[in-house]
């Protein structure tokens, strides 16, 4: 329809029920014992150690250590094998 407006995009936040962590990443993982978020899976797989949490402080991806970003725990790592200026002609 011409001159229809769009809805605006609405990021649901998901929440933890056992802190007051909120997070918008759908691929992020919340821990439910130590209650920090991850933002992927594997981050939060390596910060569990024999059903233990590992201080993220601790944690090394790739080498370096993670770094918090609005409550979220995130690799320092940057992954330059996929440049879109190498795909893009």
């Amino acid at each position: 329809m011409l001159g229809a407006r769009r809805s605006p995009k609405i990021i649901p936040k998901i929440t933890c029920g056992g802190c007051d962590a909120r997070w918008t990443g759908l691929n992020a993982a919340h821990c439910s014992a130590c209650h920090q978020t991850f933002s992927g899976i594997a981050l939060f797989d390596m910060h569990r150690v024999i059903y233990a949490c590992k201080d993220p402080t601790k944690v090394k991806h790739c080498g370096l250590p993670l770094r918090l970003d609005n409550g979220v725990w995130r690799s320092s790592h940057v992954d330059t094998r996929w440049n879109h200026r190498d795909t893009i002609r």
